[in-house]
């Protein structure tokens, strides 16, 4: 397990540094269409719950007009600037600079989605047992990121031992099933799933938009 969590750090680093590198013009590009649609800020940072429940920031492109508050329980109405953050935000491509947060080690490419912190404390207060998924260093995809958009996702979900009778998504339970099994081949599967999602399931429910 040691060896794997050596492997799986230095792919993290290796694969967010170059991505970084790759999508810098595209980086760039957004940047400059958030400022001149929007105004500043270009960036968007919020506080999350990673492992061991230590604090860190994650960052993300805003795709909401200044403005728009959050409730308490980090939830609220997501109003965004135009048409091409609607797209950042179906494509993920706003969570691209969370590359940097996998470069230097506060998320894996794989893990459980990190919790904010009003919605931490939120759903703790509902079931303790929330805890369970701060054992593992958070991820930018993991199975329930799989299960949450579509039907799709979710008969992705269902091939796995353990998960094949799982009727509705629940976020804690696939967060849970994935600690307890973390190894390269689900990594792989999740990888393979996630590529997938964006290049075939997304697009085609972007297309069908009216």
């Amino acid at each position: 397990m040691i060896i794997y969590k050596i492997i799986k750090r230095t792919i993290d680093f290796c694969f967010s540094l170059l991505f970084l590198i790759l999508l810098s013009p595209v980086l760039l590009f957004l940047g400059l269409a958030v400022f001149i649609s929007d105004g500043s800020p270009i960036i968007f940072s919020s506080k999350r719950v990673g492992k061991k429940k230590k604090l860190f920031t994650v960052y993300k492109f805003r795709t909401l007009v200044n403005g728009v508050k959050r409730r308490k329980d980090g939830l609220g109405d997501k109003i965004v600037i135009n048409k091409l953050a609607q797209y950042m935000r179906d494509t993920h491509l706003d969570e691209t600079l969370q590359l940097w947060n996998v470069l230097i080690g506060d998320i894996s490419l794989i893990g459980p989605r990190p919790l904010d912190v009003p919605r931490y404390h939120h759903l703790k207060s509902k079931d303790k047992s929330w805890d369970t998924i701060f054992k593992v260093r958070p991820g930018m995809t993991c199975l329930n990121q799989i299960a949450r958009y579509s039907n799709w996702g979710m008969s992705r979900i269902r091939r796995l031992k353990g998960l094949r009778n799982m009727k509705r998504r629940n976020r804690l339970k696939l967060d849970k099933y994935y600690i307890r099994n973390e190894s390269p081949s689900l990594d792989m599967k999740i990888v393979l799933w996630t590529v997938e999602y964006l290049f075939i399931g997304l697009f085609t429910k972007i297309f069908k938009k009216d």
